[in-house]
């Protein structure tokens, strides 16, 4: 699940420490109205000037820590959030969508996500800006004169502004300044415009209290309603993992599943309601079927927007009471689309799919051999056994594991449970290492290969070797996907890893919470 963009416009800034700093772009004033020849006769002030007066302006923030929230309008959807920062960088943010919450922060040594089911992706913290800077925004820039200068007058937002420009990185972009309080109007960077609609003042500090940001054909509005300065410590700390209730004394628990084309399909309640769901760790979240949805009267809202070969879109569903093989998770959410499945998989009476967000909390033992599946809580869990131990990668929410092909040619794979192809290799990829094919080109085979809500070209050929760990499979069918379209083409990925070549070992772990992929032979 990508966090949309609306999300993340509180954690960043075109500021950085030091002088003004923007985001590289090519400057466009085309929205400004010109005013040049109107105030012709007007003094315009020196950079040296207008940066004094914006220093005076702004003056200091009273506190180390502040605390703020408002909204976030995008695509006819609201969203609320609240946040609490620090000046040396540190933040905790959550966002309260209809019917579910998300949150990310810093305590400074770590950067934290926390989806709406309660996982928790951990990374090492990277470059966060200030308190003062989320809070006043591009007012917290200090303006380098040596590297900036003013072009002249424009009307922002029907405020008379100077349009100071300045040079990053080879491109020219435009702040403009208030010519009447000193305060940031607005910005161009490019097709990136922003633009402060108005403020308000906080114990004395001016706040942009409306904020409309647009990008090409899209664009958003943030507001801030109530600040508060009055704050000495909080808790900037990743919240716990959460995990699913077990039955008492069970560690454990295990389940038969189906295997319609060598993949994995379950039995769930959903609020005491049998469905059937595919197990893919290749989904970045959990799906149900929009029809299914409906019809077990689930609440629904907001907007989801599912990527595969196509797109799907829908809303939000929340289950009271989610169990799966005796393990409880409450409540549970899944993204409610239309599921388009291939048509080999659609007479198979799949209600949905089971993602990042219900494996992430959980150590996953797939038997393809005896299609089973044991589902354990990583604190329970350790290995003694003679398989090869895989580093995974999860920071995409799927599991990606650095593997070769042939003569040592290194790439990374997903891990995809909810593929049936051996392997899949992105072309850009494929082309760079054709060394690695055992057949000849005349000998391809064009085909089509089918995902959720669309198909995309491939050509069949077979690849000498696939080496996991230390396990080679040789002879292995590749499907290479001519036209990287919908997820596949913004993958980071080289190519997938799917059931077909999974199936041939006696035992699959997948140990998100230990970040590994475990395969016995």
């Amino acid at each position: 699940m990508t966090w949309p963009r609306a999300l993340l416009v509180l954690a960043a800034t075109a500021t950085c420490a030091g002088t003004l700093c923007v985001l590289g772009a090519a400057a466009s004033l085309a929205d400004a109205q010109r005013t040049g020849n109107q105030h012709s006769q007007d003094r315009v002030p020196s950079v040296e000037e207008i940066a004094s007066r914006h220093r005076a302006a702004l003056g200091k923030l009273p506190a180390l820590i502040a605390h703020w929230s408002g909204s976030i309008s995008k695509d006819a959807q609201n969203i609320h959030y609240d946040i609490v920062a620090a000046r040396d960088g540190r933040f905790r943010q959550v966002f309260s969508f209809p019917l579910l919450q998300r949150s990310e922060g810093s305590n400074g040594s770590v950067d934290w996500t926390q989806d709406e089911n309660g996982d928790v992706f951990i990374e090492t913290a990277q470059h966060h800006v200030s308190m003062d800077a989320r809070l006043v925004r591009l007012n917290d820039a200090r303006i380098d004169a040596q590297h900036s200068f003013v072009s002249g007058v424009a009307q922002i937002n029907g405020r008379r502004a100077y349009a100071l420009n300045t040079v990053v990185a080879g491109n020219l972009s435009t702040i403009y300044i208030d010519a009447a309080s000193a305060l940031v109007d607005g910005a161009d960077f490019g097709q990136y415009t922003v633009r402060y609609g108005a403020y308000r003042r906080f114990q004395g500090v001016p706040v942009p209290t409306q904020v409309t940001e647009t990008d090409g054909d899209s664009a958003f509005t943030v507001t801030v309603d109530d600040v508060d300065f009055r704050l000495t410590r909080n808790d900037f700390e990743p919240p716990p993992q959460r995990r699913p209730q077990f039955p008492d004394g069970v560690r454990e628990v295990s389940m038969k599943f189906d295997s319609p084309r060598g993949l994995i399909v379950v039995a769930a309640a959903v609020n005491g309601n049998t469905v059937r769901l595919l197990v893919d760790s290749g989904s970045t979240t959990s799906i149900i079927d929009a029809d299914v949805a409906k019809r077990l009267k689930l609440p629904t809202g907001g907007a989801a927007r599912i990527q595969g070969v196509g797109t799907m879109t829908g809303s939000v569903a929340k289950i009271d009471s989610f169990d799966l093989g005796g393990m409880l998770f409450r409540p549970f959410f899944m993204e409610a689309v239309p599921l388009r499945l291939p048509s080999a998989l659609a007479h198979n009476g799949i209600d949905g799919i089971l993602g990042y967000d219900l494996l992430a909390s959980l150590v996953m033992r797939i038997s393809y051999k005896h299609g089973q599946l044991r589902f354990m809580l990583p604190e329970s869990f350790t290995y003694a056994g003679n398989g090869t131990v895989i580093p995974v990668d999860t920071a995409k929410r799927v599991p990606l594991v650095g593997a070769s092909v042939g003569l040592n040619d290194r790439g990374q794979f997903t891990i995809d449970t909810g593929s049936d192809a051996k392997l899949v290799l992105y072309r850009k990829f494929a082309d760079a290492n054709r060394r690695d094919f055992i057949m000849l080109p005349l000998d391809v085979v064009q085909a089509y290969a089918a995902g959720a809500a669309g198909e995309f070209p491939t050509r069949l050929e077979t690849i000498s070797r696939l080496n996991l760990g230390s396990y080679s499979l040789p002879n292995v069918l590749a499907q290479v996907a001519l036209r990287e379209v919908g997820a596949f083409g913004q993958s980071s990925a080289d190519g997938i890893i799917g059931a077909g070549s999974l199936a041939l070992f006696e035992a699959v772990f997948l140990d998100y919470a230990g970040k590994r992929l475990i395969l016995e032979q």
